[in-house]
């Protein structure tokens, strides 16, 4: 799979300080790999213990159930469904699946293409939402 990377940058939440990232235009074994091995545990770990402080089930990660394996198999190979992911000192940061192939309907866009993003997903240890978790790195989301 040929994979165009691309320079950017990350700020790392514990210095203030901007560190070096890329963003790629595909989700490869290697970010689900990263998603496996290190994401995983991670949210698991999370949502364990906001169960466990009494977080109701609507408060919990909302991509706590998702399978970004099979999300990748799924649209992999569709020109209308893209994929990208951000890269951070070799490890996957974030990860997004776009669909391309709706028009908007209000006047005067109407008939104009539009992008949804199907899915999009920071590692657990760059989220904002995820109470008594130290962030590593601010703008993976924008970034994507």
């Amino acid at each position: 799979m040929n994979v165009d990377k691309s320079s950017a940058s990350l700020v790392e939440v514990a210095t203030s300080q901007p560190v070096a990232a890329e963003l790629w235009d595909a989700i490869t074994e290697q970010q689900l790999d990263d998603w496996e091995v290190d994401w995983v545990p991670a949210l698991r770990d999370v949502v364990e213990r906001m169960k466990a402080a009494g977080v109701g089930r609507s408060q919990l990660p909302q991509s706590r159930h998702w399978d970004w394996r099979s999300k990748a198999a799924t649209f992999s190979g569709s020109l209308a469904n893209p994929s990208f992911c951000v890269v951070c000192q070799g490890m996957t940061q974030g990860m997004m699946i776009l669909d391309t192939l709706h028009k908007a309907r209000i006047v005067p866009q109407a008939g104009k293409e539009l992008i949804y993003i199907e899915f999009l997903e920071s590692a657990p240890w760059n989220r904002r939402d995820i109470p008594g978790e130290q962030m590593r790195f601010a703008g993976v989301g924008s970034l994507l």
